[in-house]
């Protein structure tokens, strides 16, 4: 995210991933915390959530400043899927049907 600081605000982002109508994760950051780029005014911050199984993702502004306004612009959005590895208790449970399976075979 990036924005144009015109005052030092009080306000913050919070970013949530909700499943269903559920909140299962949520992360914050105060527009003050936003990294200055160069010497024009211009400020950034990256938020992120991970480890986590969601539906929609839900970006809020709030504070006292300014409404709870955050006049930002977004860039390099990126949702990405991670792969989940088998329990180890699942995977013994394939191979033994697959044992079973190649025992009934010979027979």
């Amino acid at each position: 995210m990036f924005s144009l600081l015109f005052s030092p605000s009080n306000n913050a982002l919070t970013l949530e991933a909700l499943l269903g109508e559920t909140v299962v994760a949520s992360t914050s950051v105060a527009l003050s915390a936003f990294e200055p780029i160069g010497e024009d005014g211009l400020v950034r911050q990256t938020v992120a959530i991970a480890d986590v199984t969601f539906d929609q993702l839900r970006l809020i502004a709030s504070g006292p400043d300014d409404d709870g306004v955050a006049f930002i612009g977004l860039d390099n959005v990126r949702i990405e899927e991670t792969t989940s590895v088998p329990e180890p208790v699942s995977a013994a449970g394939v191979l033994a049907i697959g044992a079973l399976l190649v025992g009934i075979k010979r027979r």
